[in-house]
């Protein structure tokens, strides 16, 4: 085994700089779709808040699934979510005192998708789900 000398052992390893330094680099771009940089299509999403008389509903909590942010309501009851993913949203509206409601939305790639949610309240003192006065109302409705 032939032994280099000092100089020849740190050429060599300048020889082998440009090819550690390009290894790095496409690691490095491998990298990126991992860190955010996916090529995901994207639309954008604009959200309306009404009550049941119809009038926006401001500073309502915006929330959509698959999950992007939470959003609130201007004072035209309207968010917008800009460059969420193309797929479908279940899109959730909820005000402390107007209220809850749930719409459906497809957003496109490139496109403005809209969504219309209605809030309403749920019944005073209706905690257990049940309408008062309503068909089947009073007695007797099946044992246990």
């Amino acid at each position: 085994m032939k032994q280099r000398s000092k100089g020849e052992r740190a050429s060599a390893a300048h020889r082998l700089a440009p090819g550690v330094a390009i290894l790095g680099a496409a690691l490095s771009l491998a990298s990126l779709p991992a860190c955010g940089g996916s090529n995901q299509p994207t639309g954008s999403l604009y959200v309306t808040v009404l009550d049941k008389s119809m009038s926006p509903v401001a500073d309502a909590e915006v929330t959509t699934d698959p999950a992007t942010q939470s959003l609130v309501t201007d004072a035209l009851g309207t968010v917008f979510f800009p460059k969420v993913p193309a797929v479908g949203y279940a899109v959730t509206a909820s005000h402390p005192t107007a209220g809850s409601g749930r719409a459906t939305a497809q957003v496109v790639a490139n496109e403005v998708a809209d969504a219309v949610i209605t809030v309403t309240r749920p019944p005073v003192g209706g905690g257990d789900g049940g309408q008062a006065g309503g068909p089947g109302a009073g007695g007797g409705g099946g044992g246990v």
